[in-house]
């Protein structure tokens, strides 16, 4: 039991089928000795450890439900507006939340992040993660960034989550393994005007990776990288002839529908980029007519890369 909930058996009250595998005055019970593994699926029936305890604890009542995620989440604990700096080695977070957490100057190794969000949280400044886990993690917010610069060598990101549009400006990825979800992400090339503006990632096994409306804007984001196995659609560019069918098409049409494929291979945001990656998630959202739809499959014809 994480040492953030204290259970005062006075006063437990339990709901629903007293005779369930999974009531606590059942003796054959194996799953209560922890309460967190009563919330199992060895009861098929409504008893109270598959629905609700009520656990009356002097001053309020707290009810767990059934759902493990949910448990986790209860438990979580808040670090709020806290800063590190300098070396962190070989530390184990797990079952935080943190929130507006800032990262500075710091050189990261070896450290566990387990069921830890960040949220509105600034992870790098000048900062340097190595050999890093990220399990389960959750990075959101509407301020919150990976770091800016930041860099990532041989860590690894396992069923993680990953949702903001300027979460993934500004850091270099080596060598890392990255699974989950990134959604609504924006990545970048360098930019002459603005400082860290770029995303890139080498050598890195991105493979059980789903993109959700991720808009990619870099001919150079990806180095010799496996991409999602599953969910995108790959499009030969080479010397911009995409680009240049996707004008060529559009000028034959003078209605409405051709919009969104004018703005998918705008020139001035896909120049030099190929393959040209789009996710079926935001081609699914983005195209909003059975026509645009029929001209963008018009446009790609012939070019689409079977992974």
């Amino acid at each position: 039991m994480p040492p953030s909930v204290t259970l005062a058996r006075k006063g437990l009250t339990p709901y629903g089928n007293s005779s369930c595998f999974t009531s606590p005055s059942n003796t054959k019970n194996l799953y209560f000795t922890n309460l967190f593994r009563a919330f199992s699926k060895v009861c098929t029936c409504s008893c109270w450890a598959h629905t609700i305890c009520k656990l009356h604890c002097g001053v309020g009542v707290v009810s767990f439900a059934a759902n493990l995620k949910d448990v986790q989440t209860m438990t979580r604990i808040k670090e709020h507006n806290i800063e590190w700096s300098g070396k962190i080695n070989g530390e184990k977070f797990s079952n935080i939340l943190f929130e507006q957490l800032v990262v500075r100057k710091a050189d990261i190794n070896k450290v566990v992040f387990k069921n830890v969000h960040f949220k509105n949280s600034h992870l790098g400044f000048n900062t340097k993660y190595s050999d890093c886990s990220f399990i389960e993690c959750k990075f959101y917010g509407k301020y919150s960034s990976l770091g800016r610069p930041a860099k990532y060598n041989n860590c690894r990101f396992e069923n993680c989550e990953f949702v903001g549009t300027d979460l993934f400006t500004g850091q270099h990825f080596y060598n890392c393994f990255i699974s989950g979800l990134m959604k609504n992400s924006i990545l970048n090339d360098k930019h002459p005007k603005i400082d860290n503006n770029e995303t890139v990632f080498n050598n890195c096994n991105l493979t059980n990776l789903t993109f959700d409306n991720i808009n990619i804007y870099g001919k150079e984001t990806f180095e010799n990288c496996e991409l999602p196995n599953s969910g995108i659609r790959l499009f030969d560019n080479s010397g911009d002839k995409l680009i240049n069918r996707a004008e060529e098409i559009c000028g034959n049409f003078d209605n409405d529908d051709k919009i969104e494929n004018e703005i998918i291979f705008k020139r001035e945001l896909k120049n030099g980029q190929n393959p040209i990656i789009l996710d079926n998630l935001f081609l699914d959202s983005f195209l909003k007519t059975e026509n645009s739809r029929k001209i963008f499959e018009m446009i790609i014809k012939e070019y689409e890369i079977k992974q």
